[in-house]
């Protein structure tokens, strides 16, 4: 416990941190050619937060010059991605979960 305030304040937080990613996220998906597209260009992310689960509908990431660093392990549970464009970021290694995406 920190600063006299209960544990459970800071599972509030993470919550409502989560919920403003969560909202941040859902701001920058769009239909493009009847494709549900995330798109987020010249922005700092570094890294995507586990709330985009929560979009997994989604048909196509186009997630440029964000200082992405890291490719979700999380990847794989996008079945429905065809498209994975992250040009122009930082990313070091790519997860072997991006095997479980199909064609």
């Amino acid at each position: 416990m920190r600063c006299g305030k209960p544990d459970n304040m800071d599972n509030d937080l993470v919550a409502w941190e989560e919920r403003v990613s969560l909202a941040k996220l859902k701001e920058k998906v769009i239909t493009e050619d009847g494709r549900a597209v995330l798109r987020i260009e010249q922005e700092e992310w570094k890294t995507l937060p586990s709330c985009l689960l929560k979009l997994n509908h989604l048909q196509e990431w186009q997630l440029h010059r964000i200082s992405l660093v890291k490719i979700p392990q999380f990847i794989g549970r996008f079945q429905n991605l065809i498209v994975l464009d992250l040009s122009r970021n930082s990313i070091t290694d790519i997860p072997r979960e991006i095997g479980e995406l199909k064609d």
